[in-house]
């Protein structure tokens, strides 16, 4: 039995540990996260880690150790670009690992986005997340996304939703990267090096997988890709189209020069212009039908001729162009006669025949795309980009 001024000063100690101290410290706790200072010291904090600025409109912490940030924002730390929007982010830790559920995630410029990616990559970060949704550059959001930044001697960064996955791995000073749109379809000009004019055409998009390959050492990004590009309002030189495709059998580039093309290019509702028409008759051989002489001896001729269906098949590398006529099937209907031979034809009327020659030399394209050019390689800036993009092409 203890003395009563024992009990009592037991009483106190107990009262001053149970109550009055862990008080004391949730108060100093309150007051430090609602201190001016803490909230930017925290958001220095991520984004030292993001290696990005890193901006919100509130900061909650629901319990200890969870940091939840309300309108997200995340820019490059030097020119301030967007990077980043999101509704919400809950930040946990768990040992070395962060735990990141995120709400809608909004991705304004990807290639920028790809760069920091990049960065981050290198950086010592492990996470594992998920977001309610995810939308690049205006694109169909992919909802519930998962990603991962993991690794050791070998990073890697993962981003996987509604069978579209993305993966970045590096390791001693090599990159991959590699990208399959599932049933999705991404922005045709997301494809690393845009080695196609057409692959910038509004609204063209492209579902099927690509990989890039490089390094350190040497940044030129070498590509592969298979899979159909789709397009709407596409213009190449004078030649037009409501829409079209080009299915990918075999896309090999390296920065912006094609390495191998092989695939079915197939357009609509378009127009051929004069001088088009003149190139691919005098340097690809395409010999012109009684419908495409009348067209092209009209007066009215400059507007451009239309065509109904402009396709081929096309294979491209180093050893030449080959194209075959592509106009024999649309639709999944076979057609013969002269349509089994045409590259062009409009309301079933054959236009322009398949070139005879095979292979023709890569530069022939230029020459077919700018006849009036009086060197045999076109001199002209323009031609000399155009020519740059071919294989193995030279561009004196």
């Amino acid at each position: 039995m203890l003395l009563e001024k024992t009990q009592r000063r037991l009483c106190r100690a107990l009262f001053l540990l149970g109550c009055v101290l862990p008080t004391l410290a949730v108060a100093g706790f309150v007051v430090d996260r609602w201190a001016p200072g803490y909230e930017r010291e925290l958001l220095a904090t991520l984004g030292e880690a993001l290696e990005a600025r890193v901006e919100c409109d509130r900061v909650l912490t629901p319990r200890p150790g969870v940091v939840e940030l309300r309108g997200v924002r995340l820019t490059t730390p030097t020119t301030g670009k967007p990077l980043a929007d999101c509704t919400s982010a809950i930040a946990a830790r768990d040992g070395a690992r962060w735990r990141l559920t995120l709400g809608e995630v909004r991705v304004p410029d990807a290639p920028i986005a790809a760069r920091w990616l990049q960065q981050l990559v290198r950086t010592p970060l492990v996470v594992d997340g998920r977001c309610v949704s995810l939308e690049l550059n205006g694109a169909a959001p992919i909802a519930k996304a998962r990603f991962k930044l993991a690794g050791a001697a070998e990073r890697s960064f993962t981003l996987a939703g509604q069978g579209a996955t993305l993966s970045v791995a590096h390791a001693g000073g090599a990159w991959s990267a590699r990208a399959a749109t599932g049933p999705l379809a991404a922005p045709a000009a997301w494809l690393p090096g845009e080695p196609l004019g057409f692959a910038a055409a509004r609204s063209a998009v492209f579902n099927g997988e690509c990989r890039s390959d490089w390094s350190d050492a040497e940044p030129t990004l070498a590509s592969t890709a298979t899979g159909t590009a789709r397009f709407d309002e596409v213009e190449v030189g004078g030649l037009s189209a409501s829409t079209g495709s080009l299915r990918l059998d075999e896309f090999h580039w390296r920065g912006a020069q094609v390495v191998r093309l092989a695939g079915r290019l197939d357009l609509r509702d378009g127009k051929l212009s004069r001088e088009v028409v003149y190139g691919m008759h005098t340097a690809m051989g395409c010999q012109l039908w009684d419908e495409m002489h009348r067209r092209y001896n009209d007066p009215n001729y400059e507007a451009g001729a239309p065509f109904s269906q402009f396709a081929c098949e096309v294979e491209l590398d180093a050893s030449g162009l080959t194209v075959v006529a592509g106009c024999g099937e649309i639709d999944g209907r076979f057609r013969g006669d002269r349509l089994g031979h045409a590259i062009a034809e409009h309301d079933g009327e054959a236009l322009l025949r398949e070139p005879l020659t095979r292979p023709l030399p890569p530069h022939t394209l230029v020459r077919a795309w700018r006849p009036l050019d009086a060197a045999e390689l076109p001199a002209s800036r323009a031609a000399i980009h155009a020519a740059s993009r071919l294989p193995d092409a030279s561009t004196r």
